[in-house]
């Protein structure tokens, strides 16, 4: 069993393998880090996770730097520290996540796809390989909570790549067909506000508080032809 991490006294990485040890009384070894020594800890658990252990597979690589990513975000004095070097762009942009996922040895759109997983059931399947990163972000998605379990439930990986493809397929189908209805609720908002605007500019043009171009016909005059 490899080492878990602490950092100020708590587990940053490895809290699993402690629970397990705990369960089974087995002793657990930990490493405790050192900012000082050790750089930042984002890169330092990356490291670790793949110098100390067996390499995981790139779907649990990917995961791994999603949850590094998460625990950074939830501390400012290391969010600030992470991307002091280009603080607009954030934690999760591809020019400051560059050194983690070079760690990981993950692509950045897995890493994308491991981020858009916030569910907890489903990452849980994405980490065991029932479903791929892919399927796990578009099932998390699907707003309906009770709808994306019951696809994890479908008896094969096979039957839940395609149950979670045909409901964000629909999602996204539905989204399309109601965006033309709502552009056309927006143009008609607008074609009414402008016809408010011409209805309220003759009326202040006959009360003669608006000067509106000459529509009216011509009449002959000097230079037209009688």
């Amino acid at each position: 069993m490899r080492p878990a991490i602490l950092h100020e006294g708590e587990i940053v990485d490895g809290r699993r393998r402690v629970d397990q040890a705990i369960e089974h009384g087995l002793v657990c070894t930990f490493v405790a880090y050192d900012s000082e020594r050790l750089g930042h800890p984002a890169i330092f658990v990356a490291t670790a996770a793949n110098l100390v252990m067996r390499v995981p597979q790139s779907h649990c690589r990917a995961l791994i730097a999603a949850a590094i990513t998460r625990l950074v975000e939830s501390d400012r004095a290391s969010l600030a520290l992470y991307v002091q070097a280009d603080p607009a762009k954030g934690a999760r942009s591809k020019h400051t996540s560059a050194r983690l996922l070079a760690a990981c040895s993950v692509s950045f759109r897995s890493f994308e796809r491991a981020l858009a997983i916030d569910d907890e059931r489903v990452l849980r399947a994405a980490w065991d390989g029932d479903i791929s990163l892919e399927d796990g972000a578009k099932c998390c998605k699907l707003p309906d909570l009770r709808r994306r379990h019951r696809l994890l439930d479908a008896p094969t990986r096979e039957k839940r790549h395609t149950a979670i493809r045909n409901a964000y397929d629909a999602l996204t189908s539905k989204r399309q067909e109601q965006l033309p209805l709502r552009l056309g609720a927006e143009n008609l908002i607008t074609l009414n506000f402008d016809n408010e605007i011409d209805l309220a500019n003759a009326e202040l043009a006959a009360r003669g508080r608006v000067s509106q171009p000459a529509r009216a016909s011509r009449t002959p005059g000097d230079g037209d032809e009688k």
